[in-house]
């Protein structure tokens, strides 16, 4: 074998190993592409889901239990009651209100007094 034949091939191989880790590359990028589509489209329907359940009407109940049927059709009972089960011990703590609106309801039960001439 020539000298210039093992540089000919040399520069082949070369060749292809760019055209592989170009390749590669794209690949990833299209992936994290993907996660990033998905991971908004979910927030989107998970955010208009979220919106029609505020609203009390006769289509919101009927998407509400359409979803609650589709996610219990897709996650088994135990999962779903050791949800409900931790909702439950968070929605006790969060029982009391807030410390804003307590101090607004201390200040509502106050009782003001027209100063008299005695006052400074």
């Amino acid at each position: 074998m020539t000298e210039q034949e093992k540089r000919r091939r040399r520069r082949e191989m070369e060749r292809r190993m760019r055209a592989r880790q170009n390749f590669r590359g794209r690949e990833g990028q299209e992936r994290s592409g993907t996660l990033a589509f998905r991971t908004y489209v979910t927030a989107v329907l998970v955010g208009g889901c979220l919106l029609i359940s505020l609203f009390e009407s006769k289509t919101s109940d009927m998407v509400c239990n359409k979803l609650k049927e589709t996610i219990a059709y897709q996650i088994s009972t135990e999962e779903v009651q050791k949800w409900k089960s931790r909702g439950a011990a968070l929605r006790k703590g969060v029982e009391e209100s807030l410390p804003v609106f307590r101090e607004k309801q201390e200040r509502d039960e106050r009782v003001y007094r027209p100063d008299t001439e005695e006052s400074p």
